[in-house]
């Protein structure tokens, strides 16, 4: 957990459209499609930019998908697209360029702390002194490199690791990643076909980082029913069963393909069924509800097992503040 303060800022710095731009500036091209390509991959970062300058979300995100495509099509061999060299051009330089980067501010301003350094940008918390000096050196990176660097200032983040994090910046923006991503989302707008399984532990956790709302509050509080479900997808093959007692019989019911549940205090084990003919526990000690039909009622009645989403969150709090009173201990020595 890392807050500035008085005397410190946090400062994330990402390269704007790092992989289009690795390959635009230094001129990479999939080696069967000639330079021409670059001409026309710059096109398209440059209609993506009008289209962000406008306000034109829908539009930027849809030429950003495109632009980022490209590197991945690279390296599918069932693509047009397909050369190996150059997507490995574009992850090598960028991960060099990105540690330069890094290397040139710990060398050069004491007592700055790399928070995390990602595919695209490095986050650092130092001192306001040294700010001139930071976006000094960052300006020099950018005519070295030739990329742009756009930045966002943090007063808070909660960093379990660099794909699973809470960033609250100055201006009160919450960004969630990882398992800490409260909505999910594709650019700007909602993303309904990624897994948003058991929603109100990343709300608990954010309201508990954030505002030091305890987590029991949050989920004892909360009345949306959908936000306690999980989801499940099985593949061709594979299929899932609920096992519950009536009376003294054991029963067994098939599910569907994609199931929607909670986990409650009386319900039904539910179980995996691997077309090689394994199986696997689903919330191994937990019981569950299938909820594919919504069924209106007050949220007592649903049973929930709150102390299951209460276990889920204190295990995330728990992997931050162990990291946290670690770090002490190895700063004392």
């Amino acid at each position: 957990m890392y807050e500035a303060d008085d005397e410190t800022i946090i400062i994330d710095a990402d390269v704007g459209s790092l992989y289009p731009n690795l390959a635009i500036t230094n001129g990479f091209y999939p080696e069967h499609l000639g330079q021409d390509f670059v001409e026309v991959y710059k096109g398209i970062i440059d209609l993506r930019m009008q289209a962000k300058k406008a306000g034109n979300m829908v539009l930027s995100d849809g030429f950003k998908l495109a632009a980022n495509s490209v590197y991945g099509k690279s390296n599918d061999v069932n693509s047009f697209l397909y050369d190996p060299k150059f997507t490995m051009s574009i992850t090598l330089n960028g991960q060099l360029l990105l540690s330069l980067l890094a290397e040139t501010l710990v060398d050069t301003i004491s007592n700055l702390t790399v928070l995390q350094v990602n595919t695209d940008g490095i986050t650092v918390k130092l001192k306001k002194s040294d700010e001139a000096l930071y976006y000094q050196l960052c300006k020099d990176w950018e005519v070295k490199t030739k990329l742009n660097l756009e930045y966002v200032n943090y007063s808070k983040m909660i960093i379990a690791d660099v794909n699973n994090y809470i960033a609250v910046s100055t201006k009160g923006k919450i960004k969630n990643k990882g398992r800490f991503e409260v909505d999910k989302v594709v650019g700007s707008e909602p993303a309904y076909h990624k897994d948003n399984s058991f929603r109100i532990i990343p709300l608990a956790l954010q309201e508990y980082f954030v505002n030091n709302t305890p987590v029991e509050t949050t989920i004892l509080n909360h009345t949306n029913i959908y936000d306690f479900c999980g989801r499940q997808k099985f593949r061709e093959g594979d299929h899932s069963e609920i096992h519950y007692l009536n009376g003294e019989q054991i029963i067994r019911e098939k599910q569907q393909k994609n199931v929607r549940y909670y986990i409650s205090n009386k319900g039904a084990v539910f179980i995996k069924h691997y077309k090689k003919g394994t199986t696997e526990l689903i919330n191994k000690g937990y019981t569950v509800t299938i909820f594919n039909t919504y069924v209106a009622k007050p949220i007592a009645q649903y049973n929930i097992d709150y102390n299951f989403y209460v276990t889920e969150c204190y295990k995330e709090i728990n992997l931050i503040i162990d990291k946290q009173l670690t770090l002490f201990d190895y700063e004392q020595f």
